[in-house]
């Protein structure tokens, strides 16, 4: 095995396990948090050895390789490898801009309940641009924000980066995961991951995200923002397998009149959950409900949209009338295409170009081919008509 593996491995335990093993002490508290993490076994004495604690001629098997791979969030030792990064003469300078990127994390109060901050949302998302054209940037900063409460608030849980679900920030899940390991944490990542993977028509890997969240019951204080993801990645997986959602339904409906009662005394309150489901019923074909989510939304919308960066639910109205054939950027070219949120321009894309008229131009085309390609998601590459995503073409 290849020390630079076995160097950037033990680099990846300790930054998992939040501090430096140097000690017996720490190896019989790294096993616990091994076995609480993966449910996996490992004795002690292989850690020692493994870090060098004790003398041992022996290397470690692939086995225990693979173990403290999952701990670390890969799922595989060559996922680690691909992780390696050379360091480099401009490290000194990308240090300090990653701590001051940090630090604007690290230095605010973190969310009370769901009150919604518009500077921190804004912060979130200027930080977001600046990240993707400083590339080698984003996997440090994705490691160091996803320890700060702000960070798992705003960066991770708000700020859904869908044109990158299949690149950096759907990798970066792992940090958030490991950093928060909480119920409302699995629930919410795994929730993100049924979404990707019904995105890119995976059923093996959306099956298996789904099983982690069966294994998680919500309790009845559940964010509704998490709720909404839940929700939605239950309806994505009765999709795929072309089962009823009569029952998930109507669970949705009676979990939004108790939403209702207790957004009474929030005035900061916003539309998140009406617009994960108004989307996730959008995608797949419940366009009634997708229409009542999405005028629920409106009237929350009317009164805190000064706390919102943009106006979210429009892509989903514009997609809905040019669906229903009420409106279409043919006929309203200026009021059909509304203004795409910057952190998912190409999923939006997307979406306009499948769910809005048919396709008929060659370059139109050539440019669906392309998003799907940069996106990995291979559910707008299905052939049909002007709503395609039909359970009967899928999977």
């Amino acid at each position: 095995m290849k020390q630079t593996f076995i160097t950037a491995l033990k680099a990846e335990l300790e930054h998992t396990f939040g501090r430096k093993i140097r000690s017996s002490r720490d190896c019989l508290q790294l096993v616990d948090a091994i076995f609480q993490r993966t449910g996996e076994t490992i004795n002690a004495n292989t850690l020692r050895r493994f870090f060098g604690l004790v003398q041992s001629q022996y290397a470690a098997s692939s086995a225990t390789l693979l173990i403290l791979c999952r701990y670390c969030g890969f799922d595989s030792p060559d996922e680690v490898e691909v992780n390696i990064r050379k360091q480099t003469a401009t490290d000194i300078a990308r240090q300090e801009v990653l701590h001051y990127l940090v630090s604007l994390f690290r230095d605010v109060p973190p969310p009370e309940g769901q009150d919604y901050d518009r500077v921190l949302d804004n912060l979130t998302r200027r930080t977001i641009e600046f990240l993707e054209r400083n590339e080698a940037l984003i996997d440090p900063f994705q490691r160091e924000v996803a320890r700060t409460r702000a960070g798992q608030f705003y960066y991770y849980e708000q700020a859904v980066q869908m044109d990158h679900l299949n690149g950096s920030y759907g990798k970066g899940l792992r940090y958030y995961l490991a950093a928060k390991a909480t119920p409302d944490a699995i629930l919410f990542a795994h929730a993100i991951q049924v979404f990707r993977y019904w995105l890119n028509q995976d059923l093996r890997q959306l099956d298996k995200h789904m099983s982690r969240l069966a294994d998680t019951p919500p309790h009845p204080h559940l964010a509704p923002h998490i709720m909404g993801r839940l929700m939605a990645a239950r309806l994505f997986h009765l999709h795929a397998h072309g089962e009823s959602t009569d029952k998930l339904l109507a669970e949705m409906r009676r979990y939004q009149s108790i939403l209702k009662i207790t957004r009474e005394n929030s005035p900061s309150a916003v539309p998140d959950f009406e617009l994960i489901i108004c989307e996730a019923l959008t995608l797949t074909g419940h366009l009634t409900e997708a229409r009542e989510y999405l005028q629920r939304g409106r009237n929350y919308y009317a009164a805190s949209h000064h706390l919102l960066p943009n106006e979210p639910l429009a892509i989903w109205e514009t997609l809905l009338s040019n669906i229903d054939g009420r409106r279409t950027r043919k006929k309203n070219k200026a009021a059909s295409i509304p203004s795409l949120d910057p952190l998912c321009r190409k999923y939006h894309s997307l979406l306009l170009y499948r769910l809005g008229t048919p396709l008929r131009q060659p370059s139109a085309k050539k440019q669906l081919a392309a998003l799907v390609e940069e996106t990995g998601f291979q559910i707008f590459a299905q052939p049909g008509g002007n709503f395609i995503l039909n359970k009967k073409e899928q999977f």
